[in-house]
């Protein structure tokens, strides 16, 4: 009798020390080896315009993430382009006593690789900071509301815009980044929130900058 009484006891401190220990370790946080996660954004300038992308990411250790980014762009058209499209029309307007109105639209595709640094967490919150490279295509397009698609005879004619960017196809440029940010990890849930300042390379003060939230699955 003293044998199962001792047999119980015993059983039940085991017991009464591995389940709460147990159920603490499966309620933490385990730490994040990587995600999927989808964004959405807006360029920062005026006016704005929408940028979506996809981004996945793995860990490479406690304070280092190797990720690759997908980003498309409505219009990635320059202000200083724009400016100048719109001094064009107004010229042209008082020359032939005929109201012209040019718009322009460059429309993009890029894609990324690079790492970011993490920096120590502070609760659910992991800011970080980080760049990498890849290639972003383009495809330019100037219309004038009567005439229609005149991207050629607005550079040839006038010189306004990039040689690169003129003719019915795209073209493909390398870019760099410098991006940062905060992530935010619950469970199997991941939030972003960052900026990136992107240059494109070949053509000429090529640059923006854009914010963008997300949301992701992380395991």
């Amino acid at each position: 009798m003293s044998t199962v009484k001792s047999i119980v006891l015993s059983s039940a401190f085991v017991l009464g020390f591995s389940v709460p220990s147990f159920c603490q370790a499966i309620s933490a946080d385990q730490p994040q080896s990587g995600y999927v996660a989808v964004d959405v954004g807006a360029i920062v300038r005026s006016p704005t315009k929408a940028v979506f992308a996809a981004e996945y990411g793995e860990n490479m250790g406690q304070h280092a993430l190797a990720y690759v980014n997908l980003s498309y762009y409505d219009n990635v058209f320059r202000p200083t382009t724009a400016d100048a499209l719109t001094s064009l029309g107004a010229g042209l307007s008082t020359t032939t006593g005929s109201t012209l109105q040019f718009s322009g639209r460059d429309r993009g595709v890029a894609v990324t690789a690079g790492g970011k640094f993490l920096a120590k967490k502070t609760g659910l919150l992991r800011p970080y900071i980080g760049g990498g490279a890849g290639i972003i295509s383009l495809r330019r397009t100037i219309t004038e509301h009567r005439l229609g698609n005149v991207t050629d005879a607005v550079f040839n004619d006038y010189g306004i815009g990039d040689a690169d960017l003129t003719g019915p196809n795209s073209v493909t440029k390398p870019i760099g980044e410098i991006v940062g940010g905060i992530g935010f990890a619950a469970g199997p849930t991941y939030v972003e929130a960052g900026y990136r300042y992107r240059r494109v390379f070949g053509l000429d003060q090529y640059d923006f900058s854009q914010l963008t939230a997300g949301i992701g699955y992380r395991w």
